[in-house]
């Protein structure tokens, strides 16, 4: 270009004009908030782009100069109306073919970017990483691939929400609130720590767009959508608030502080020997759980535990409280064996005195296994067979009691040989006590089902005030989502 051979003085010239218009157009309050400059990085981006729109207007300057003088005097003899007609046709035909040939241009790349979108769209959906909200109801994380965007709240205290907080034309490493505050855009900047040892990115507060709070982590991670389903008295709530000690003891942590809190709380009450509360019903709320060994191999559980009074009713008119149904990647169902229909009799017969302490499930099983199969037909997606397709892991509960524990407790469970073993011994337990019908519509309705037998408390429930120690919780955790691999 003929136009870099030129003086000093020429140039210092233009990139003047250049840095006055940069700071005109990052002044004028219209501009400046139509093109998003706020920083000093984005006048310096304004500057360079209008220096090499200066450049290439010297250019066309010089090339059509030397041609326009011959031209002229012809161009003078004719009527007034002729070269501004020529001048817009010329403008038309040089605007349409430039539109014409960069969109030929950008078809390959657009149709190569779409390609390469729909494939990470296909091997983040395979290997589940997506993120969703905690709450059973919020359907936003399911507009585009399931993903939910987490908006960061300004910590300067307006209230205002941000998305997408990463570098971009709002500043490459923080973006500005209204209110003056500062959000870290960067993410090395949000994963610093501070003199406390926490990370920036933990102290950030942040929501879904329908406002539900959001947890520590904002990035999308492989996720496994897990609910314990039961009726009363079946051990649900002990069984999910055992596991996630389990899980916290290998490393994991919650990602939100209420979540802490409220298994803090439940677990304080079982350490002192006595039972939980009821769940409330209505419509669950998750337990989101990070598991992890190092930075590059995280994963997310999402734990939802629904009150076994929503089990017992099987017929139903509206469904939301078992909305979060449709994302499920696993069930499982705790059984109460002390209601099943023999083992009730004989255990009422010989421990009548202790019936009470015993807290048997007064739900049918009929009904659970009804209300779970009517939701699975509702919610999730079936197989060429027509089954389910997410697996499923039957645990008997109450392995402490001696009648259980004969055929299905941890002695005769270690004694076994394979897990293989363990499934055929919990399931000829289920068909001996009379839940023959039940096991056979569980699995005409699942693809995939293991049985599994645990202790939840480890004991019979008392007035001694020792700790309950659970047995063998997180054996159906493992199997359903591989923890091995994630923690």
């Amino acid at each position: 270009m003929r136009f870099l051979n030129r003086d000093f003085t020429s140039i210092a010239v233009l990139c003047a004009y250049s840095l006055g218009g940069a700071l005109f157009l990052s002044f004028w309050p219209p501009t400046a908030r139509w093109l998003g400059i706020h920083r000093t990085v984005d006048v310096v981006l304004v500057t360079v782009f209008l220096l090499w729109g200066g450049m290439f207007l010297v250019w066309m300057h010089e090339r059509v100069q030397e041609h326009a003088l011959r031209f002229l005097p012809a161009v003078l003899s004719l009527p007034l109306w002729v070269p501004p007609l020529m001048l817009l046709l010329l403008l038309v035909s040089v605007v349409t073919v430039t539109l014409l040939a960069l969109s030929l241009a950008a078809m390959p790349m657009g149709a190569a970017a779409m390609l390469v979108g729909l494939l990470y769209s296909w091997w983040r959906r395979r290997h589940g990483i997506t993120v969703r909200c905690t709450k059973g109801e919020c359907l936003s994380g399911q507009l585009r691939f399931r993903d939910l965007e987490v908006q960061y709240v300004c910590p300067g205290g307006c209230g205002a929400r941000y998305g997408y907080l990463m570098p971009s034309h709002f500043g490459l490493f923080f973006h500005n609130c209204t209110c003056g505050a500062r959000l870290p855009a960067a993410r090395f900047l949000r994963d610093r720590v501070t003199k406390d040892g926490t990370q920036i990115e933990e102290t950030l507060q942040k929501v879904c767009p329908k406002g539900h709070p959001w947890g520590i982590g904002s990035e999308a991670l492989p996720s496994r959508f897990l609910c314990v389903v039961g009726g009363t008295s079946a051990g649900k709530t002990c069984f999910m608030t055992m596991a996630v000690q389990h899980l916290m003891n290998d490393g994991a942590r919650c990602e939100t502080g209420a979540d802490s809190t409220k298994h803090g709380d439940r677990y304080k009450i079982l350490k002192q020997g006595r039972l939980l509360p009821p769940t409330q019903r209505g419509v669950p709320e998750a337990i989101v759980l990070r598991l992890h060994r190092n930075k590059k191999n995280e994963a997310r559980l999402y734990l939802y535990d629904a009150a076994g009074e929503e089990y017992s009713r099987v017929e139903r008119g509206g469904q939301e409280e078992f909305v979060f149904f449709q994302d499920l990647t696993g069930v499982i169902l705790i059984l109460d064996p002390l209601g099943l229909p023999k083992l009730h009799q004989d255990i009422g017969d010989q421990h009548s005195t202790r019936w009470e302490a015993l807290k048997v499930s007064e739900t049918p099983l009929e009904d659970v296994v009804a209300s779970l199969r009517r939701n699975v037909r509702k919610f999730l997606k079936c197989g060429r067979s027509g089954r389910a397709s997410v697996p499923l892991a039957v645990v008997i509960n109450k392995a402490d009691v001696p009648e259980v524990g004969e055929r299905v407790g941890t002695v005769i469970v270690r004694q076994v040989s394979s897990e293989t073993t363990e499934h055929d011994l919990c399931r000829k337990a289920l068909l001996n006590w009379g839940a023959r019908s039940e096991v056979a519509a569980l699995e005409h309705e699942f693809a995939l089902i293991r049985y599994f037998s645990c202790s939840t408390l480890g004991r019979i429930p008392d007035d001694s005030g020792t700790p309950f120690v659970p047995e063998r919780v997180l054996q159906p955790l493992d199997w359903l989502m591989n923890l091995d691999a994630v923690r």
